[in-house]
């Protein structure tokens, strides 16, 4: 069983490699960037969008260090594409700044095109989301969302951080500190099956009355099965 174990394990790392090999790598960077540029490294876009907008399934966006706020830089979406969007250096250095508000209400992420665990998004701190999944918004997709910060996010209504809706996401290796919402403080999930996996969720709050689920910063909706339940809860 061991082995059989380890010669999928293989299969998948020389699948991945493969894949990256064949891939168009296009870049983004904040400071030099122009979203009429081409993408290259030599000439990146500016804005995470622009480059999305120009993949092939397939293909990898990398993110220059910086500060990404306004258009292009927020609701983004990956339109169904199974791309890696992926920061140059983790999320301590890349950061999307949502500015939104009650009044302006805006979120980092938006995948609602059917994208599955081949639409990759790894490496960002994502804040200041304000909306029902204020940071990112599952709807009938399932992403995989890792190594990424989101913090300080906020909902008048389900999840703080993230909200999936007919949506079975992998979470994996994030952090998840200082959002808030009505309910689901951190996660909110609605007949959804997310993986959550090495995860820290901590320091959220839920405003509301509803505190079921497994605890009351994850919020479980009707028809949700957990899976890998393997996270730390700190408050």
């Amino acid at each position: 069983m061991a082995m059989k174990k380890l010669a999928f394990s293989c299969i998948i790392i020389m699948f991945a490699a493969s894949r990256l090999a064949n891939a168009d790598y296009y870049y983004v960077n904040c400071f030099t960037g122009n979203d009429s540029a081409d993408g290259s490294s030599s000439t990146p876009k500016r804005t995470i969008q622009a480059a999305i907008d120009i993949c092939d399934p397939g293909d990898v966006v990398i993110v220059a260090n910086g500060l990404y706020t306004g258009i292009g830089n927020r609701n983004i979406d990956f339109d169904g594409k199974a791309i890696t969007l992926q920061s140059e250096n983790g999320p301590l250095y890349c950061v999307i700044d949502c500015r939104a508000d009650q009044a302006n209400p805006q979120r980092a992420f938006t995948f609602d095109n059917a994208e599955n665990n081949d639409s990759i998004l790894d490496g960002f701190t994502i804040t200041h989301g304000y909306g029902w999944g204020a940071g990112i918004f599952c709807l009938n997709s399932s992403p995989a969302i890792t190594n990424c910060i989101l913090t300080e996010n906020t909902s008048a209504g389900k999840g703080g951080a993230l909200a999936c809706d007919n949506a079975d996401p992998n979470i994996i290796s994030c952090i998840i500190t200082h959002n808030s919402a009505l309910d689901g403080g951190a996660i909110y999930c609605y007949d959804s099956r997310p993986v959550i996996h090495n995860c820290t969720i901590s320091h959220n709050r839920t405003t509301g009355s509803h505190l079921n689920g497994l605890d009351h910063a994850l919020r479980i909706g009707p028809a949700l099965t957990c899976l890998a339940k393997r996270y730390t809860v700190v408050y």
